[in-house]
């Protein structure tokens, strides 16, 4: 039994059901989508705001916004993004301002109304 669990746990595994992309929300503060595709990162705040653009192969630590070299890779994402979500009334999709304006509530300052 051992030497079969072994056996098993050692041979090289390839991954077979992988997808193009891998897309999640944070809803902490305001809004926020990610999206993975291959190599690059998109984020953005707010569904309308613009998407920022990370190589993750030449740039780990997304300090360089690339978006704009891009715009394939952004078409792309963009078009993936318009169905990736259900709307749910418990974890609603806010703009780039609803968002900013929780994330301001979220900080303790008061807002006027």
């Amino acid at each position: 039994m051992l030497m079969a669990f072994r056996s098993c746990h050692t041979a090289r595994q390839v991954q077979t059901n992988r997808h193009e992309f891998l897309y999640w929300e944070l809803h902490d503060h305001g809004f926020k989508q990610a999206v993975r595709m291959g190599d690059w990162k998109a984020v953005r705040s707010g569904v309308d705001g613009p998407l920022e653009l990370y190589s993750l192969k030449n740039d780990l630590g997304e300090k360089n916004n690339v978006a704009d070299k891009n715009p394939e890779v952004i078409a792309k994402i963009e078009d993936y993004l318009k169905n990736a979500r259900t709307d749910d009334p418990n974890w609603p999709a806010r703009t780039a301002t609803q968002t900013a304006a929780a994330a301001t509530d979220a900080s303790g300052r008061s807002r006027r109304r």
